[in-house]
């Protein structure tokens, strides 16, 4: 044996191209075993390794979409640490798994027989790994060219089996589970088995229609019950709402006139942010940080008030809502971007709109719910409350914010329309901008809602998108129909621009007992057609 033929002594450039061809807990065996290969990953003057072992699974983290800022440093070494402890935990969850471990990752033992509860921390990383995938690029027309990304890939092979699926994404029908594995079901969409359970889509039908999961806790919304007014996505709800729609989806998909692109699904590589359509740079408006400017399709589905009744209050109704029917309803949304940061002079009225006798058009009182200054029952609200506001609470850039703040507006409303943000377009949350909602400024809108068999054809509505604390993209909608206000609260699955689109619930404004509720779906076009639809009620054979 000559001296010299030793893998060690090979080039470092050698040893550590060898090395990138392993997983990185190959890798992590290697250098436990050997000082010299150790020194190569542990180099204490470049985290080169690191950063290529994270590059040969994963998007580049540094890349960012057009105007998002990327991040300063990278710890490259934690990044994959994090995503291959995730990786390893959800294949432990499969009992048949044999897992390879490794102190070096701080992986604790995998035990070899029933499989262990979620752990949330750990399995939190796979939200965000979608989150930080590739950002697609958009051509001049504003059409989205593809662009595969490796954190999608990584996904689909982790979540591809059923068995993978049943265990980690489990379904409504689940005990106990996690909110995390509600979020990655929503993010992921349907899996094979809640294409066939009649069970599973009853049980997500029976929480979207059940009224008592509304409230002025949720906003009436797919939200965690507010505290401190945030609004925090209720995943286990927006799960529910993903298989009611998803189902529905495929049962109506055929008499729609929709392209095959932009039918609605959700999927791993649409839940990633920046892949919806992007408006022409003629059209676009800048700081549109939401891609709000456009056209948009919705389907509202919703049960016959006499079914939601019988489940809801009659005592004697159904025990459950697999066979329930449903009505799906598309429309096609023209949006138009009012103000980005402040709000539109005629966001707020105080004012109870004019009545139909007196000549005005229903039009007119389109956004504004019916209020009194001089109702008995009113309560005000003082949404500018700049002194209920103490000193210690403010830092420099929040008492900056709040010098710049538009005039004090003070509403009366209700009792019974008291909803937090309900239908006013200016909420408590202007008034004290956070610093994620610096960096994203509340975007208001409006625009039209056109149907192709409703009286009138064409609607009016307005709304905003805002940043959640938490990161969360949240829509609010306001409209009028058939002589009543509605409004609708979501979240846009998957993030900032993401093709899914938004998932909210709609009900009416006035929140009255015994109102109606039910999920609906918002998507931006990708070939900025007219969606029609042949006929306006679909009867579903249940299943």
């Amino acid at each position: 044996m000559y001296p010299k033929a030793h893998l060690l002594n090979l080039p470092q450039e050698i040893l550590e191209s060898t090395l990138l061809l392993l997983d990185p807990l190959d890798v992590v065996s290697c250098i436990k075993a050997c000082g010299k290969l150790r020194s190569v990953v542990y180099n204490e003057h470049t985290d080169y390794m690191w950063r290529a072992m994270v590059l040969n699974l994963f998007d580049d983290p540094r890349e960012r979409a057009e105007g998002e800022p990327a991040p300063d440093t990278v710890d490259w070494m934690a990044l994959l640490q994090a995503r291959i402890r995730a990786r390893e935990v959800a294949q432990s969850i499969l009992p048949s798994n044999i897992v390879r471990r490794s102190p070096r990752l701080s992986l604790k033992p995998a035990p070899l027989t029933p499989p262990q509860p979620l752990h949330q921390d750990t399995l939190s990383v796979l939200p965000q790994i979608l989150a930080d995938s590739a950002r697609p690029s958009a051509a001049p027309s504003g059409a989205i060219i593809p662009r595969e990304s490796k954190n999608v890939l990584f996904l689909e092979e982790l979540l591809g089996t059923a068995g993978r699926q049943s265990a980690l994404l489990g379904s409504p029908l689940t005990p106990g589970r996690a909110s995390i594995s509600s979020r990655l079901h929503a993010l992921h969409g349907l899996t094979a088995l809640d294409l066939v359970s009649p069970r599973i889509r009853g049980v997500a039908r029976e929480k979207v229609y059940t009224m008592r999961n509304y409230g002025l806790a949720s906003f009436w919304g797919p939200f965690l019950a507010a505290q401190k007014g945030a609004r925090k996505p209720d995943w286990g709800m927006l799960e529910s709402m993903m298989i009611v729609l998803g189902r529905n989806v495929l049962d109506s998909r055929d008499r729609w006139s929709l392209t095959e692109e932009d039918l609605p699904a959700v999927t791993l590589d649409r839940s990633r942010p920046y892949t919806q359509r992007r408006e022409e740079e003629a059209k676009a408006v800048e700081g549109d940080w939401a891609g709000v400017q456009g056209r948009w399709y919705r389907i509202v589905s919703f049960m016959d008030y006499n079914d939601l009744w019988d489940w809801n209050w009659s005592g004697s109704g159904p025990k459950t809502l697999d066979g329930a029917f449903e009505v799906v309803k598309l429309m096609t949304l023209d949006l138009q971007v009012m103000s980005i940061g402040v709000p539109p002079e005629d966001a707020v009225s105080d004012a109870r709109p004019p009545s139909s006798p007196s000549g005005s058009s229903e039009d007119d009182s389109d956004f504004h719910p019916p209020s009194s200054p001089s109702s008995p029952n009113s309560d005000t609200i003082e949404l500018f409350d700049h002194a209920g506001i103490g000193e210690e609470e403010l830092d420099d850039a929040d008492a900056d914010a709040l010098d710049h703040l538009p005039h004090v507006h003070i509403l009366h409303i209700p009792s019974i329309t008291l909803h937090p943000g309900g239908f006013n377009m200016i909420t408590s949350s202007d008034r004290l901008p956070s610093a994620r909602s610096r960096k994203h400024p509340t975007i208001y809108f409006s625009g039209t809602s056109t149907g192709h068999t409703t009286d009138p054809p064409v609607t009016r509505l307005r709304g905003r998108v805002d940043m959640g604390e938490d990161g969360s993209v949240l829509w609010r909608m306001t409209s009028r129909f058939s002589g009543h206000s509605w409004v609708s609260e979501g979240v846009q699955i998957g993030g900032v621009q993401s093709q899914t689109g938004v998932l909210a619930t709609w009900s009416e404004l006035e929140h009255e007992d015994h109102g109606p509720a039910g999920p609906s779906w918002i998507w931006k076009s990708r070939s900025n057609t007219v969606a029609k639809e042949r006929r306006d009620f679909l009867a579903f054979d249940q299943q």
